[in-house]
């Protein structure tokens, strides 16, 4: 069972539509830093309350001889330190800041302890043997599962050294409207410029002419022009950029993202969760190249709309 030592007795301003609460695994390493410190500048930045989560392993470690069993009082009481010294290292960087101990692998105690409107913020690498938070791939898992938007911090992102850097995001198809207010709030609300991608791959048996695919290029960024048109509407403070490009998607967004403070891609949330991200998909391969933070925000199944 969770064990939280505070309670949120304050909710966040209801205009806030971003999300309700930021929620970052903590592993205690090194790398595992960098995505403290980014949820510690969302959470200072929008007054939302910050959570600590730990995960604790209920079974022993590798290093522990089969014949003895470990004391559970102790290696909470670790992770409880663990978690302290995170927070006191953070000291005012947000107004709340608590602390919470789970139980379970690292991927599912996180999303357990993260509600649909939170955000989740996990690192891309790490590890520890006391709460077995092997981010690297903890990342994957809880991008596959997690209900509310995720972002994963690289090791040695410096949110300070990227605060005009402009936020990229990748429309497909579906073009599922979260993704867009995603991006274009937060965009907003950091006054930083939006780059819109989209990609659409030419077929390899019927390359196009040079004319033809400039045609088809004017007439892609028409298209996405319209599909954009209603959320700069909304937001006519923030400054847009429209990209199209004849690539795949991941080489498109990776491309893209080479400048970006943050990439935001979705995910199809469909009725069957399978536990993670699909080998191919453009989230994981996203997921794995990219130079900057990724935000993975959950779609609605396409045939559920």
């Amino acid at each position: 069972m969770d064990r939280q030592r505070d309670v949120l007795v304050e909710p966040p301003p209801a205009a806030d539509r971003e999300s309700r609460g930021i929620v970052v695994g903590v592993d205690g390493t090194a790398a595992n830093w960098s995505a403290v410190s980014w949820a510690a500048a969302e959470a200072r930045a929008t007054g939302r309350p910050l959570r600590l989560v730990a995960a604790m392993s209920t079974d022993a470690p590798a290093s522990v001889p089969l014949t003895e069993t470990p004391d559970r009082a102790h290696v909470e009481r670790q992770t409880r330190e663990l978690l302290d010294g995170v927070s006191s290292r953070l000291g005012g960087a947000s107004r709340h800041v608590f602390t919470q101990v789970s139980t379970g692998e690292p991927a599912q105690a996180l999303v357990a302890a993260t509600a649909p409107d939170d955000l989740l913020v996990v690192g891309k690498r790490g590890g520890h043997s006391l709460s077995r938070m092997v981010l690297g791939s903890t990342s994957m898992a809880v991008a596959g599962r997690c209900r509310g938007p995720l972002v994963v911090v690289p090791e040695g992102w410096s949110v300070g050294q990227h605060v005009d850097d402009p936020i990229t995001v990748g429309i497909d198809e579906e073009r599922d409207p979260r993704v867009l207010d995603f991006a274009f709030l937060r965009a907003q609300r950091l006054g930083v410029p939006l780059v819109v991608v989209h990609a659409s791959y030419p077929s390899v048996r019927h390359p196009a002419s040079s004319r033809k695919a400039s045609r088809g290029s004017d007439e892609a960024l028409s298209e996405l022009a319209g599909v954009v048109a209603p959320w700069q509407q909304r937001h006519p403070s923030v400054s847009v950029r429209l990209a199209t490009y004849a690539l795949t998607p991941t080489v498109a967004l990776l491309g893209a993202a080479t400048d970006a403070q943050l990439l935001v891609v979705g995910r199809h949330l469909g009725p069957h969760d399978l536990g993670g991200l699909g080998p191919g998909s453009t989230p994981r391969k996203v997921l794995h190249h990219a130079p900057c933070p990724v935000a993975v925000v959950p779609q609605a199944f396409p045939s559920h709309r």
